[in-house]
């Protein structure tokens, strides 16, 4: 047996990921910024009707690697130059750094986006009277929403005021994806498309505090938590403490068996999308739509712990030592207060249903009469579920020859808000190179880590077209 978490589950992997995640590079599926680009072969991710110009072919992991990363805070919010110990650093629960100080640097909610996408396997071919494209992928999902009033009362000394915690959330997401898609014309000025998806889930976590009251008491705090956590992964299992009962880690078996056996949790999804020409009207103007991940995974035998609605007496969270090498320590020290503060109990194993989460696009682009190699587009973005959010992007795209082109852009969004992205896109007869990013917006530290609010979204491939140019 491999033991992935030997301390709480449910807080050691809040905790890595309040303040390890920042470090980490890996959300979205796609890249808007390719969405108005002729010659790019990932148009139809984001909607199965955009035909590309011609075929192609992806090999493994070089035909395109997707990363994001966005983030409303950074590790200068949580981690501290020392006062007493000169060139060291304190986390934010260090007795050095006032309540207020800490505070004052958060939003309402501290949210991480985090996800990657990995093109395994692809290629897109002219057949039965229109475009098919057949693709292997792997893609994870990762969410963090942390309530404000939770780090207030991390801080909170014993004779600190009563709280309550709403709605903490911590989300991740694996799974591979076969996919097969056709766009078909049906007018001459109509195409519509069409994507089935089969998938296979990997690893699912799911960690929720849905309501969490603190009270002062003659012995300390009284804490009263309606909190539950679920995980599905190949061979995974919960342990528990033989003494109390409660929920003390997850453990997981690595065998070939096991890992087949894991690998049961299934799903389907479909892509819808249109694409018209509105050129009998207004020259050089056409209007697209799509909704994508219409569709959900089927968990198998999704291990549950919770609580038990209890009163639970907790002394506090402690003052943390200067962190120098002593990180596992602070780790440690933060898991097992958690642990006294919130104990779970194992439920019956389930099968759970998870949705991916649906996106909905609409999209106007018009090309300048005046110079036919410029156009402008305008992309709106609404993505559904946990992973929640709403976006404009306005693009100045460029087409100087039949083999090169770029996209400048700006979007606002939703949470994180105004950020820039570009894509450069080569595709000359034997080889399609490009790099495109949504926005990138951070602050770095020597060791490339984020110290303030960020977002980092890229995409760098490398296809091989096949077959003659489609005259457009």
């Amino acid at each position: 047996m491999k033991q992935i978490n030997n301390m709480s589950i449910r807080f050691k992997l809040l905790l890595t990921i309040i303040l390890a995640v920042p470090a980490s590079v890996l959300m979205s599926q796609t890249i808007s910024s390719a969405y108005f680009l002729d010659g790019s072969f990932d148009r139809h991710r984001m909607n199965p009707a955009l035909t590309p110009e011609r075929g192609y072919l992806s090999l493994p992991v070089v035909g395109g690697m997707n990363f994001d990363l966005q983030g409303n805070v950074g590790l200068s919010n949580f981690l501290y130059e020392s006062k007493t110990d000169p060139g060291m650093l304190t986390t934010f629960m260090s007795s050095e750094i006032s309540r207020q100080q800490f505070l004052n640097t958060l939003p309402d909610i501290t949210s991480f986006r985090v996800g990657m996408n990995l093109d395994i396997l692809s290629l897109g071919i002219r057949a039965f009277g229109g475009y098919t494209t057949l693709g292997i992928s792997l893609s994870n999902r990762e969410s963090v929403n942390i309530p404000k009033e939770m780090f207030a009362f991390m801080k909170a000394g014993l004779s600190d005021g009563n709280y309550l915690i709403n709605n903490l959330n911590v989300n991740t997401m694996s799974y591979l994806e076969g996919a097969i898609g056709h766009s078909h014309p049906i007018t001459e000025n109509l195409t519509i498309g069409l994507k089935f998806k089969y998938l296979v889930g990997v690893a699912y976590a799911d960690v929720n505090i849905d309501q969490m009251k603190a009270k002062i008491s003659e012995n300390g705090w009284v804490v009263n938590a309606n909190a539950t956590m679920q995980a599905a992964a190949p061979g995974i299992v919960i342990t528990e403490d033989s003494e109390t009962g409660y929920v003390d880690g997850v453990e997981a078996e690595f065998s070939e068996e096991v890992i087949y056996e894991g690998l049961k949790s299934t799903g389907f999804a479909i892509d819808l999308g249109a694409y018209y020409d509105m050129s009998d009207l207004v020259s050089g103007l056409t209007l697209s739509a799509s909704v994508t991940d219409i569709g959900s995974i089927k968990w198998k035998g999704v291990v549950t712990a919770e609580t038990d609605n209890k009163d639970i007496v907790f002394d506090g969270f402690n003052d943390y030592d200067i962190m120098g090498g002593s990180e596992d320590d602070t780790f440690e020290k933060l898991g097992e207060d958690f642990s006294d503060m919130l104990n779970m109990y194992q439920k019956p194993a389930k099968d759970k249903k998870v949705n991916l989460g649906a996106t909905f696009r609409l999209g106007a682009e018009y090309e300048l009469p005046f110079a036919q190699w410029i156009s402008v587009g305008e992309l709106f973005t609404y993505r559904a579920g946990i992973y929640k959010y709403t976006e404009s992007r306005t693009a100045l795209v460029l087409s100087p020859t039949k083999w090169f082109e770029l996209s400048g852009n700006v979007a606002f969004t939703s949470t994180y808000g105004t950020t820039l992205g570009f894509m450069l896109n080569f595709h000359p007869a034997l080889l399609n190179i490009f790099v495109a990013t949504d926005g990138i917006k951070a602050t770095l530290n020597p060791q490339f880590i984020p110290t303030e609010s960020f977002g980092t979204n890229l995409l760098v491939g490398v296809k091989f077209p096949v077959g003659a140019r489609i005259n457009r």
